[in-house]
């Protein structure tokens, strides 16, 4: 009973996570070159890292690659919900990149994860590539009517009306074969960015007093709701850890090695196309909810047994300290406006006012 409602709450919480990230992303012109930097090397960071973390798995446990790559992908996704609060001491450029970064690998890591299981070993053939090709196609056209017709409804009742309705072209889309996410993700991007994608004759589809009241509706309907399903599964992840696995040996070689492959893979990716100093970047690669979330996700045919939550636990713990110390050794201008007890979690009197200027907020808020 347990395992069946984490399981429902956890398809609940990608949707939610999903699309609070896809209407939060502004395609403004001005972030175009922030933004497809931080894609690629999210994007760059995530598969290489699936790929190697998935030939250490096979190495290490003797199991077939495309089993051990669905485990990979989760350890190779960065935790936006537990960076983005952290950033407070960097500088505003640092900070920026690093927001951006870490959302697209949550976006990347959950549509990769679910391409390689749906696809069943097929992502990388010419029936894969159709897959991801009509998923494109339908959720672009979907996106478009979902949103006209969203911004048509009356009813004082539709924030949940509409994700009723993604609710059920998420089952579909599982039943179709196709990636669900890949369409919430899109429709998400549509509706927050409705007067630059609804151009010529379309933008005539919308309502003259504009998006704006759905918008801001929406974003606080996806905030609140992703908030309660992460509260409750590092809840329910900590709830089923046995502290006695960390130490036992398979666990301490497996989490080693992935940990130690995360940070090369990374500081080689950043070194390559930041071209500036990466430190404390490299280090700031936290798991942490998405994650968890996929790994209760895995199907029950492609389940390694020796690849037990105590190998998880080992990744998610150990790169939440080697972030807390890159923080706390980093130096940093702004770590003088910050006290001991505001580190990591809220600014200071200085900061707030940055923050009311709407220096940060834009980025915050993601």
């Amino acid at each position: 009973m347990f395992s069946s409602s984490l399981e429902l709450l956890g398809i609940v919480g990608l949707m939610m996570i999903v699309l609070e990230a896809a209407v939060e992303l502004d395609l403004n012109k001005k972030k175009y070159k922030i933004i497809r930097k931080s894609l690629l090397l999210a994007f760059l960071v995530l598969v290489i890292s699936s790929v190697a973390i998935g030939s250490a798995i096979m190495y290490f446990l003797k199991e077939p690659f495309f089993n051990s790559l669905i485990y990979a992908i989760p350890v190779s996704v960065v935790s936006s919900a537990v960076l983005i609060p952290s950033l407070h001491t960097l500088s505003e450029e640092k900070k920026e990149f690093l927001v951006y970064e870490s959302t697209f690998s949550d976006i990347i890591g959950i549509m990769f994860f679910n391409f390689v299981v749906i696809s069943n070993a097929e992502i990388f053939t010419a029936s894969g590539f159709m897959m991801i090709l009509l998923t494109l196609v339908s959720s672009l056209v979907l996106s478009y009517i979902m949103v006209y017709v969203f911004s048509r409804i009356n009813s004082k009742i539709k924030i949940f009306l509409i994700i009723s309705i993604l609710a059920l072209l998420f089952a579909l889309g599982k039943q179709l074969h196709l990636s669900s996410l890949l369409m919430i993700f899109i429709f998400g991007i549509v509706l927050n960015n409705a007067k630059r994608v609804f151009i010529g004759p379309l933008a005539r589809l919308l309502p003259k007093e504009g998006m704006k009241p759905i918008i801001k509706d929406f974003h606080i309907i996806t905030a609140e709701t992703a908030f309660v399903v992460r509260t409750f599964f590092f809840v329910a992840f900590g709830m089923i850890i046995d502290l006695n696995q960390l130490f036992q040996t398979e666990v301490l070689i497996v989490g080693s090695s992935i940990v130690l492959i995360l940070y090369i893979i990374r500081y080689l990716n950043f070194k390559i196309f930041t071209h500036t100093d990466v430190f404390p970047e490299i280090f700031l690669a936290p798991r942490g909810l998405i994650t968890i979330l996929l790994f209760f996700q895995i199907p029950e045919d492609k389940v390694i047994a020796e690849f037990g939550v105590g190998v998880l636990f080992f990744v998610i713990l150990a790169t939440g300290i080697i972030m807390m110390i890159a923080l706390m050794t980093n130096k940093s201008e702004n770590l003088e406006n910050f006290t001991v007890l505001e580190f990591g979690f809220n600014p200071t009197s200085e900061s707030s006012e940055n923050d009311a200027s709407g220096k940060f907020s834009e980025y915050d808020d993601l």
